[in-house]
């Protein structure tokens, strides 16, 4: 997933904030957003979680869901 979210966090700069949380070394953070199984990608708005993505995605299911999220969805799940 790393190029995949590199390349969405070139192409959203302006309008998307990402992070990536090691899981080993954080596992106080994981717990704090339920994560069980790697990679998880949780989209947060306003401090909230709007969706999450839960396995390895191809690129335009993410720039998908980052685009729902922009647009004010407030439920978005994966497959």
């Amino acid at each position: 997933m790393v190029p995949v979210l590199e390349a969405l966090a070139d192409e959203y700069r302006s309008r998307v904030a990402m992070f990536a949380i090691d899981c080993d070394a954080e596992p106080a953070i994981a717990a704090s957003f339920a994560v069980r199984s790697m990679p998880t990608l949780v989209v947060l708005r306003d401090g909230r979680e709007v969706g999450r993505i839960v396995g390895a995605r191809p690129r335009g299911f993410v720039a998908g869901v980052l685009d729902r999220a922009l647009a004010g969805d407030l439920a978005i799940s994966s497959p």
